[in-house]
């Protein structure tokens, strides 16, 4: 059985939040990074791992899964020494399953990823006011869910 592979970028929240739970799980991997400005991601070869285009991209197995939630998910069930880090209680696994909703939907997609690429790809060289209130209001959350447990 070898090891996993994960193809990203440093900067990218979804890869580094598969980072972070490989090393939850205290699993050796290997690390590819994927030339983004390059078009890397858009390579015929790319495409066959993952034909979003995407990173992360997690190789086990001689499978590819991509979306950093599906591989953390696929990643605690398969490698996990117990249910610590994805509860079996329905409760505490339907709070973990909001937490990366939550993470998806409204942090990285509505807040990052529509600041991001028009600034990256697009002609855009101001973010309007109302995409930073946004980030303000998404704090917040953030600061609630925290009060009362170390981590997210």
């Amino acid at each position: 059985m070898g090891i996993p592979v994960l193809y990203g970028v440093e900067p990218s929240p979804p890869v580094r939040a598969v980072k972070l739970t490989l090393a939850a799980l205290g699993l050796q991997y290997e690390y590819k990074l994927v030339k983004l400005l390059e078009g890397e991601h858009k390579t015929a070869e790319f495409m066959q791992k993952n034909p979003q285009h995407t990173v992360p991209v997690l190789e086990d197995e001689g499978q590819y899964l991509w979306d950093s939630h599906a591989i953390m998910a696929y990643l605690v069930r398969r490698y996990g020494k117990d249910d610590s880090l994805y509860p079996k209680d329905f409760i505490k696994r339907a709070i973990v399953d909001q937490r990366l909703h939550f993470e998806t939907g409204v942090l990285f997609q509505g807040c990052l990823r529509n600041i991001a690429l028009p600034l990256f790809y697009g002609n855009d060289v101001e973010v309007p006011r109302a995409k930073i209130d946004a980030i303000y209001e998404a704090y917040d959350f953030l600061e609630v869910f925290l009060a009362d447990q170390p981590y997210l």
